[in-house]
């Protein structure tokens, strides 16, 4: 009959607001659903125009500790830890993320914690990554307030 919880109160809230400004706060007959939903269409829900739906990035979360090696064909995006090898077609070691393991993908961007090998054919490290390990690349961006320490080479191919 009602919404439990506070994110379920303010559905209803948005809800009933959206139905009086559209003129259609009516009483409802007896027979008609007393639950009411609203559906928004977002880019990554509505589907491309030949059918095929672009996969978001996998994410390891702020609270997770995970060990051992992940392999995807799609982008990844490191919050919490992992402790193992990661390969992915793009990877992001956010803000307060950390790798402990090799790291391959196309594109990296470190803004976390990398201990490791590092093999990308593009490699960025931006303001708050503290990279320790090797870096095997064919361009690199470092930002001024990115910590690294190790060594750097230079590849003509790509990495990934």
């Amino acid at each position: 009959m009602g919404y439990d919880g506070e994110a379920n109160g303010a559905l209803a809230s948005v809800q009933g607001m959206s139905k009086s400004l559209m003129g259609l706060g009516r009483p409802k007959a007896a027979a008609e659903p007393t639950h009411e939903h609203i559906v928004v269409a977002t880019p990554s829900s509505t589907p491309a125009p030949t059918g095929a739906v672009k996969p978001g990035p996998s994410v390891i979360s702020v609270d997770t500790e995970m060990k051992g090696s992940i392999n995807t064909r799609n982008e990844m995006h490191v919050y919490g830890v992992v402790e193992g090898d990661i390969q992915a077609a793009a990877l992001v070691v956010c803000k307060g993320g950390a790798v402990k393991g090799d790291v391959k993908a196309k594109t990296v961007i470190v803004q976390g914690r990398v201990e490791g090998r590092i093999f990308g054919e593009d490699v960025r490290l931006q303001a708050g990554a503290d990279v320790t390990g090797e870096i095997h690349h064919h361009t690199l961006g470092m930002d001024p307030a990115a910590v690294f320490e190790g060594t750097i080479a230079r590849v003509k191919q790509a990495a990934a």
